[in-house]
């Protein structure tokens, strides 16, 4: 009875082992423009759920990607709060509209899904 117990004890510590490293989720690309199709360069975006934030990096194109290169390093399906955190000019006025550097005021959603697209282009307001 007693192996029977111990072999149960670790076929669960096994299943739960390696279901905690089975995380799923996606990696996605996008881009980032102004109304006039012109790129925004130079700053962040930033998904958010709860605590949680994945970031990738605006490139000169205006393209960015968000998760890694396998399914393990995708980012999690959800629904995220985005935001586009874009430096100030050198004279510090900004380069898009402010409530994009927030994602309470950016109003920009995005469900992340096995099914989904896995690019999300992203329009933004001029100052």
């Amino acid at each position: 009875m007693k192996n029977r117990m111990t072999l149960g004890w670790t076929f669960l510590f096994v299943v739960l082992l390696f279901s905690g490293c089975t995380s799923e989720g996606v990696s996605f690309t996008g881009r980032v423009t102004f109304d006039d199709g012109t790129p925004v360069t130079g700053g962040t975006v930033v998904f958010e759920s709860g605590a949680t934030q994945y970031d990738g990096q605006l490139r000169a194109d205006g393209s960015y990607s968000l998760g890694g290169n396998t399914e393990r390093s995708g980012i999690p399906y959800g629904t995220y709060a985005i935001a586009v955190v874009v430096p100030g000019r050198d004279d510090g006025t900004p380069v898009i509209a402010e409530k994009y550097g927030s994602s309470a005021s950016s109003g920009l959603t995005f469900e992340v899904k096995a099914d989904g697209p896995k690019t999300l282009d992203i329009k933004v307001e001029k100052p």
